[in-house]
């Protein structure tokens, strides 16, 4: 496991705001992660289970629109604490595209 520094805050608002965020990893469904971060590169997931750095996963992402959007990532890096949660960045540049035009 990684740990560092990489929780972020961002409380955009508005249709381009994910309201939720679901991990599917290793056949299992997670839904108890609120979104932190999320830019075009990576996002940070606050919430009580820390995956394993280099684990993959889909993460579904619902929009304030309604919209929902199925992207590939990838565990970077993990954190303990007060705020724990995992960083994931986005396996493929389709998604990365894809993430960046819903947040515009």
């Amino acid at each position: 496991m990684v740990l560092g520094t990489v929780a972020r805050r961002s409380k955009k608002k508005g249709k381009g705001a994910v309201r939720s965020a679901q991990i599917r990893a290793q056949g299992t469904d997670y839904e108890m992660f609120e979104v932190g971060e999320i830019n075009g590169e990576f996002a940070f997931l606050r919430g009580p289970l820390v995956l394993e750095a280099g684990e993959p996963m889909t993460l579904k992402l619902t929009f304030g629109d309604g919209t929902e959007l199925e992207v590939e990532a990838e565990v970077e890096a993990a954190e303990l604490g007060d705020s724990p949660g995992v960083k994931v960045v986005f396996a493929r540049a389709i998604d990365r595209q894809s993430i960046q035009q819903k947040l515009a």
